[in-house]
C-alpha cells in the first residue's frame, strides 16, 4: 500500500495544482517502468504490448492510468517506462561495486534471465528528446537496444571491477525471505525493446553493456 500510494497521492498532488491553476502543457513526461510488462521468458516486448502480472505490474498500470489524467491538459502525455539505470551513484550499481571489488560478487541462477537496462547518459538525453520531439506520445520505453542476460550483465561488471564472480546462488534461497520480490525483481526477466525510440532514430550514447559500464564507472 505504501508503495502503491507513494505513486498515485505524488501523481494527484501535481495534477490537482495544474487543475487548480488552470495550467495547459505542450508535454508532460512521468517516470515509469518496464515493470508493467511483468516477467515474459521468451518474449520481446515493445511499447505495444499489454501489461503483463504481479504486482508490479498492477502498480505501474495504476500508476500509468493516473499519469494518463494529465492527457486532459497537455497536448502529449508520455509514460516513460524506464528500464535498471546504470549510474554509479546509486541502483544496482551502486549497491554490487563493493562486493565486486572485494570478490564476493555472484548472481541468482540459472542466470540466463534478461535484463534491460538505460545508461543513465541515455537516460537524460531521452527526456530532452522527449520534450521536443512531437512524434513522442504514451508508453515510451527508456532501455537500450541490447538486452543482457543476467550472467552476462554480472560478468562482464566484473570485469570492469577486476573482480570475480564467485557466488552462484539458487533461487530458493531468496524465495525463502520473498518468493515474490525474487520472481518479480532479482530473477524476474524481461527482454525489452525501445521500439519508439527506434523508430523515431534516436542515437543511443552507449548501445552496449560495455560502453554503459565504462560511461558510468568513467573509465
Amino acid at each position: 500500500k505504501k508503495i502503491v500510494d507513494s505513486r498515485l497521492v505524488s501523481t494527484n498532488s501535481i495534477l490537482d495544482i495544474i487543475k487548480e491553476n488552470r495550467i495547459n502543457l505542450d508535454c508532460c513526461i512521468h517516470s515509469s517502468a518496464i515493470g508493467i510488462y511483468g516477467s515474459s521468458p521468451g518474449k520481446e516486448l515493445d511499447e505495444y504490448h499489454t501489461k503483463g502480472s504481479g504486482f508490479l505490474a498492477d502498480t505501474t498500470h495504476e500508476w500509468e492510468m493516473e499519469q494518463n489524467k494529465f492527457g486532459e491538459y497537455s497536448k502529449r502525455n508520455i509514460n516513460l517506462r524506464i528500464g535498471m539505470v546504470l549510474s554509479a551513484n546509486g541502483g544496482i550499481l551502486s549497491v554490487t561495486r563493493i562486493p565486486f571489488k572485494l570478490g564476493i560478487g555472484g548472481y541468482i541462477s540459472p542466470g540466463s534471465n534478461y535484463l534491460s537496462w538505460i545508461g543513465i547518459e541515455d537516460l537524460v538525453r531521452i527526456i530532452g528528446l522527449s520534450l521536443v520531439n512531437t512524434s513522442l506520445d504514451g508508453a515510451v520505453n527508456a532501455v537500450s537496444p541490447t538486452p543482457c542476460t543476467n550472467i552476462d550483465f554480472f560478468s562482464t561488471l566484473s570485469e570492469k571491477l577486476k573482480s570475480a564472480v564467485t557466488l552462484k546462488i539458487p533461487s530458493y534461497i531468496p524465495r525463502l525471505i520473498s518468493k515474490e520480490i525474487t520472481d518479480e525483481i532479482l530473477i524476474s526477466d524481461q527482454f525489452v525493446r525501445p521500439a519508439k525510440l527506434i523508430a523515431n532514430k534516436y542515437s543511443f550514447f552507449t548501445s552496449n553493456l560495455d560502453e554503459a559500464l565504462d560511461n558510468a564507472f568513467g573509465f
